[in-house]
């Protein structure tokens, strides 16, 4: 061989280098975040930032802030939290011992106004394209169940006696009555609603049942496409996973074609994305009832039980999973050192 041909041959391999091991690098998959372990039970991204905020009540619990799009993240809170919503640059956790908000994810103050003061919160949530319209569930206590606030979180009311509620979505955007009905669904509490999905045509302030008949995990409805526009999804804790209704929550139908079995934690609002708690994360196209789910990449992501999901805003597939074993996140580098630097 000559040298040029030998030439040739590194001047090969050096473009293969450059180009496509690169390339394979960037490739996409799931990492476990740093900082935090043991169960995670939520997560949610602060939109106006894009800090994340994880709830933990394993090994270390307490509340936990990542500036890295949850790859990194640091103990903020000693606080025992069940659940948490964000809403107009206020992210809100339900504790064992209240509800508190913070803006800046460092501090954290106890909200009043009508919540019994010192009692366990379960469940918060912030209506959708309405910030000012929030709903808490308080479980222990002698005034347990649903209470409505209408200004933020400033005052709460109690709306559903003892209702083991665990979801809550209200139309909003849809049309004026759709915009007065609200779901709530949750689990059958004692003393409470005899159903597991109630629903509200005025706003929340008076309830009946409906006929839906399982364990309520999620609730959301499609207030901005106008595929599937005004269609209400239900994730269940089984015998099935997911549900639609298609006439505004008077009926619904089993709408999980891909996937088996149950059960379901948190879908998106348009019905494309839902996290199931044993086999990650589905995504699907808007489409009729029936049209077919897709298991998204499970690569790299060491458990599959999903007990709450985010898609950071502005991306397509930036997740960031809450899970039994901690955090994951979806991106193409693994996360920094903690301690930094790396050993």
């Amino acid at each position: 061989m000559t040298r040029l041909q030998l030439n040739r041959r590194f001047l090969l391999l050096a473009l293969a280098m450059m180009f496509f091991l690169p390339a394979a690098s960037m490739a996409q998959q799931w990492f476990q975040s740093n900082g935090i372990s043991g169960s995670v039970v939520d997560v949610v991204e602060k939109e106006s930032t894009g800090a994340v905020v994880a709830a933990a009540n394993g090994t270390n619990a307490g509340l936990y802030r990542s500036l890295t799009g949850g790859q990194l993240f640091a103990k903020v809170s000693s606080l025992m939290p069940y659940k948490l919503a964000y809403g107009a640059g206020v992210v809100f956790a339900a504790t064992t011992t209240g509800l508190y908000k913070s803006t800046n994810l460092t501090s954290w103050t106890a909200i009043g106004g009508g919540l019994p003061s010192g009692q366990a919160v379960s469940y918060v949530g912030v209506i959708a394209l309405n910030t000012s319209l929030m709903y808490a569930t308080v479980v222990t206590g002698t005034a347990p169940g649903l209470y409505r606030s209408t200004n933020s979180g400033a005052n709460w009311t109690l709306v559903l006696p003892s209702a083991g509620t665990q979801a809550v979505a209200q139309g909003v955007g849809c049309g004026v009555a759709e915009g007065n009905t609200v779901f709530a669904g949750g689990f059958i509490n004692t003393g409470g609603p005899a159903c597991t999905l109630s629903v509200s045509t005025d706003g929340g302030s008076t309830w009946s049942c409906t006929t839906f008949p399982n364990v309520v995990n999620d609730v959301q409805i499609n207030c901005y496409s106008g595929t599937n526009f005004k269609d209400v999804y239900v994730t269940a804790s089984g015998p099935s996973a997911i549900y639609r209704s298609t006439d505004f929550g008077s009926t619904f139908q089993l709408d999980q074609t891909g996937i088996s079995g149950c059960c379901a934690a948190n879908i998106s609002l348009g019905g494309t994305e839902v996290g199931m708690k044993g086999s990650a994360i589905w995504t699907r196209g808007l489409g009729p009832v029936g049209t077919t789910w897709t298991q998204f990449d499970t690569f790299g992501l060491t458990s599959q039980y999903i007990n709450h999901w985010v898609r950071r805003v502005g991306t397509t597939t930036s997740y960031v999973a809450a899970t039994p074993q901690g955090v994951f996140y979806y991106g193409i580098s693994p996360p920094p050192c903690d301690p930094s630097p790396c050993p």
